[in-house]
């Protein structure tokens, strides 16, 4: 309980530390990754990911981590073998370290599964963009 007081003013002075236009310019990024996926849009997905973008996708299930590279996930995102549900974005936390990183904790309400994702984010020429996805999931709504 005492560990999770500390951590609380510690995340909040974060975001206290950076200008609100930081973290809105991040919530708008996980917004769209999101809103891509639900919408299967390969062109909008690719704004907001880094070239060196890559999926961790942790399956309690199977009891197995697979990595998906930019390259796989654009594909199977434009073969519509991935997506198109309608998504609640729940953003439970942003971390930003040293102007130029962030970690996004958030959950994708699903209508066909749900999602908790741990994003990655880097600051590139100016731009946030996401470098990771470590994501588990639960199907079924």
């Amino acid at each position: 309980m005492k560990i999770f007081l500390v951590m609380i003013p510690i995340s909040l002075l974060s975001l206290v530390a950076f200008a609100p236009s930081e973290v809105n310019s991040i919530r708008a990024v996980v917004q769209a990754y999101a809103e891509s996926g639900d919408h299967q849009d390969v062109s909008a997905l690719e704004l907001v990911l880094h070239e060196s973008f890559r999926v961790v996708w942790n399956d309690p299930d199977k009891n197995t981590v697979n990595l998906i590279s930019k390259a796989d996930y654009v594909q199977l995102l434009g073969a519509k073998k991935i997506g198109g549900d309608k998504r609640k974005v729940i953003i439970e936390s942003i971390d930003i370290s040293e102007g130029i990183n962030a970690s996004v904790r958030v959950v994708l309400d699903g209508e066909k599964g749900n999602f908790w994702n741990l994003l990655s984010l880097v600051k590139h020429d100016g731009k946030w963009l996401i470098a990771q996805d470590l994501v588990t999931a639960k199907f079924g709504g």
